[in-house]
């Protein structure tokens, strides 16, 4: 399919000249690289949302720019602990596409070095109100990192902060996020 879509894509700007493609999400700016130099090849590349994990030491051409996200679990996690120093259990939820399951492999790693202190719980392919169900039997003393909920198993699309916003009505446990639009 993908070829297709650069088929696609080449004949509709054959004509015309693209000065900016904006990639946003790994997905995205995987593809205009991939794939500048036959559709776009004098535009510059501006991605957002590609995690700093994902680029790593990558040469980025110098028409490519951007801001990667960059999560800080762990500091999230220390400071969900200094606030609650009780704290037993960590539940992490997550959703169904691609990037929300790119944001549940970095939690992984960098939640790692919580796994003697704290059990901790990945949450994923359910429906959102199976999410909902299941938060809502939390304990106060229990944590919740949330990072991304863009589709859930039954295959319906989301605005991550509107699931967040009915997960914190129905949670006795205090959620957690690491993007500031979640709060």
């Amino acid at each position: 399919i993908e070829g297709e879509t650069v088929a696609l894509l080449a004949k509709k700007y054959a004509p015309t000249r693209t000065d900016a493609v904006v990639a946003v999400r790994a997905a995205a700016f995987d593809f205009a690289e991939r794939h500048r130099s036959r559709l776009w090849p004098d535009a510059r590349v501006l991605f957002q949302l590609v995690p700093v994990e994902k680029l790593g030491n990558e040469r980025l051409s110098p028409t490519t720019t951007g801001i990667p996200v960059q999560y800080d679990l762990v500091g999230t996690v220390v400071l969900a602990l200094a606030l609650r120093p009780g704290t037993r259990r960590l539940v992490v939820i997550y959703g169904s596409g691609d990037f929300d399951r790119a944001a549940a492999d970095i939690a992984r790693r960098q939640l790692e070095r919580f796994s003697e202190r704290l059990d901790t719980e990945y949450w994923t392919d359910v429906s959102v109100d199976e999410f909902l169900r299941r938060i809502g039997q939390l304990d106060a003393k229990d944590a919740v990192i949330y990072l991304s909920l863009a589709r859930d198993a039954d295959g319906r699309t989301f605005i991550p902060r509107n699931v967040l916003e009915r997960l914190a009505s129905a949670s006795p446990a205090p959620i957690y996020a690491p993007f500031e639009t979640y709060i």
